[in-house]
């Protein structure tokens, strides 16, 4: 039997046995019961959608984890994490800690006007270097 067939085959059913058959960028992953909001006149063109080719989609966002003196635990979905894990295993760079710390980077700076609006009223507004509210 041909090695790439045989390779292929395998692969298909070691996906299949851990979730991971269909299109992998379109199955949406959402654990949340609630659907997403739509704020009226909130529409703004994301900064991720200015990523134009694979390359530098891998520069932005499939980056190593910065190093830090103080970590914490964050759970997510299994399902995201084997799809975020694959997606950084097939750039062959960067860390699945890397990828979401990243893109938590850039929706915090995005937002940053909604959020500093959101804890408004029990913290003021966030300290520049560090990232946290100030009380």
């Amino acid at each position: 039997m041909d090695s790439e067939k045989e390779k292929n085959r395998l692969s298909e059913i070691i996906l299949g046995r851990v979730g991971l058959t269909g299109n992998f960028l379109s199955d949406p992953v959402s654990t949340s019961p609630e659907p997403p909001v739509d704020t009226p006149g909130r529409e703004r063109q994301s900064r991720a959608a200015e990523v134009t080719s694979p390359e530098e989609y891998k520069r932005k966002f499939l980056v190593p984890a910065p190093k830090s003196s103080e970590w914490k635990t964050v759970y997510i979905d299994g399902r995201l994490h084997r799809r975020i894990a694959m997606l950084v295993r097939a750039s062959g760079c960067g860390s699945i800690s890397g990828f979401i710390i990243r893109l938590l980077e850039l929706h915090m700076e995005e937002h940053r006007e909604d959020i500093a609006g959101l804890l408004g009223e029990v913290y003021r507004p966030w300290d520049g270097e560090d990232g946290t509210a100030r009380r």
